[in-house]
């Protein structure tokens, strides 16, 4: 009997980006069967490179799409970086530098549609729909053990309740509003007038017209990951540390567990819930708070040595996390709760 049919439910991903394709590779690689709904009308995404930090990597490496991603960028890419830290203004003096030697802290820069492209090769195409813009999730007025996913193109997808349904990244913008608009150089000049002299070399040489993305962000924070059979996966972006990323690997392995089934899956997606939280949380509070800190206004403000202390250790809760804790964790409480067995010889 294979895993699916033991599970008895359905799994749907609405939204293809790096969380999502992240999470239905790995629920694939589990033995689920996934149906994910994307509304661009390929596998892929404009524009800009993304940082893959060490958490990260060591994800796509047990998941085994480390070595296809390694082709696309070049296997001397996976390697440690550092920081190195200059005053925007005045004659450019270094305040900091965070080396980074250990190999366990290796890290990737790759285009993000290489990235999605690595992502995508590893992936059943036959579970993919494109062209599909969620644009509601109500309970079907046919079948109310049913729900009803449905998209800008008239179509609808009707989804069991019990099953699972996962929604990669929270995308509400103000009718008609941009992700990505065209502005002009001057444009960008002017937001950095008054910065020092190689600032303005590197603005000179922007395109004519360059494009400003929107920086999207869930505040107040979410009160959780799951209702009822839906769970939520968090951005993958840099500012994020890559949580999408860890957030779709746990899933995918407490999904995949023998003793997760029908019955216990709300509790299991409490679970996750549980786990995943407050390590995005301390993740998104760190990301913002290392913003402030860069712009001189953070506790210590222009004081660039105090500065200096406060950002050495940052980097390292997120990129040493041990994502086998967490399942360990995950795991250790729906034992506790009973609805995995003790004595099972299962991890």
């Amino acid at each position: 009997m294979t895993t699916q049919a033991c599970k008895a439910f359905e799994i749907a991903i609405v939204g293809g980006g790096v969380s999502g394709l992240t999470c239905a590779v790995a629920l694939q690689k589990a033995g689920l069967s996934v149906r994910l709904f994307e509304a661009a009308p390929a596998l892929g995404e404009i524009g800009a490179g993304v940082a893959i930090g060490p958490n990260a990597v060591r994800i796509l490496r047990d998941m085994g799409v480390l070595d296809p991603l390694l082709q696309k960028c070049g296997p001397g890419d996976l390697r440690t970086k550092g920081f190195a830290y200059y005053n925007g203004v005045g004659e450019h003096r270094q305040v900091h530098r965070i080396p980074a030697e250990d190999p366990y802290d290796r890290e990737i820069g790759v285009h993000r549609a290489d990235f999605i492209e690595a992502l995508a090769s590893a992936a059943d195409h036959a579970m993919s729909y494109l062209n599909k813009r969620c644009i509601s999730i109500t309970d079907s007025p046919a079948n109310p053990k049913r729900v009803l996913l449905s998209f800008l193109d008239g179509t609808t997808h009707t989804h069991f309740t019990r099953g699972l349904l996962l929604r990669s990244g929270a995308k509400n913008l103000p009718d008609g509003a941009p992700w990505v608009e065209q502005v002009t150089r001057e444009e960008v000049k002017q937001e950095f007038a008054g910065w020092g002299p190689d600032v303005a070399i590197l603005l000179d040489h922007m395109p004519e017209r360059p494009s400003k993305w929107s920086i999207h962000v869930v505040d107040p924070p979410l009160e959780s990951y799951a209702r009822g059979h839906s769970a939520e996966l968090i951005g993958a972006s840099r500012l994020t540390g890559c949580q999408g990323i860890e957030d779709a690997y746990l899933l995918a392995r407490l999904l995949g567990h023998p003793h997760t089934n029908i019955d216990n899956l709300e509790v299991v997606l409490q679970v996750y819930s549980q786990i995943r939280r407050p390590r995005a949380q301390m993740v998104w509070d760190g990301s913002r708070l290392m913003g402030r800190l860069y712009d001189g206004d953070g506790p210590h403000g222009t004081d660039w040595g105090r500065v200096a202390e406060d950002v050495r250790d940052m980097f390292l809760p997120v990129w040493r996390h041990d994502h086998d804790r967490d399942f360990e964790a995950a795991v250790a409480s729906l034992r506790e709760r009973g609805l995995y067995p003790v004595d099972d010889g299962i991890a």
